[in-house]
């Protein structure tokens, strides 16, 4: 009987242990990976996250990005931003060349991406977006726009 007993009591003591540690993991600390690259496909959203300082304050930002936009999927690459777990802007590519400017509650944000190149002897066309926040560069990425035709 004793055993019985003592059964529940090592699941509940393991479960405990697993959720504390859970608890007590430190908080991310890593800041500016530098620029990232990004392919993307056809049907598919894929994304870079990086964090910069800004203000003093670590922040999280995220770029994604898209080869086509629209309902049947028949539109211009789409990128995606955004700072920390909030919902991403999703913008055109083409609006974003003179630089688009995003609200992040108490922040002013800016994304510009470079017009849309092809590298010589290569057929994807690519750009450089940047998101910056309160005029301070938070991520950047390469983004290649494969499964555009």
């Amino acid at each position: 009987m004793r055993c019985v007993k003592a059964i529940p009591l090592a699941i509940s003591a393991i479960a405990i242990s697993l959720l504390a540690g859970c608890a007590i993991t430190p908080p991310a600390n890593w800041t500016d990976k530098g620029t990232g690259t990004i392919a993307t496909r056809k049907g598919f959203i894929n994304c870079y996250t990086d964090a910069n300082l800004i203000d003093g304050k670590r922040t999280e930002g995220t770029l994604c990005a898209t080869a086509v936009t629209g309902f049947l999927s028949d539109g211009e690459p789409g990128v995606f931003a955004g700072v920390g777990y909030g919902r991403p802007f999703k913008i055109e590519i083409s609006k974003t060349f003179q630089g688009y400017k995003l609200p992040f509650a108490d922040q002013t944000g800016l994304l510009k991406c470079d017009p849309l190149k092809t590298e010589p002897g290569k057929t994807i066309p690519e750009s450089i977006c940047t998101l910056t926040l309160n005029d301070q560069k938070l991520v950047s990425a390469r983004i290649i726009f494969d499964g555009m035709n």
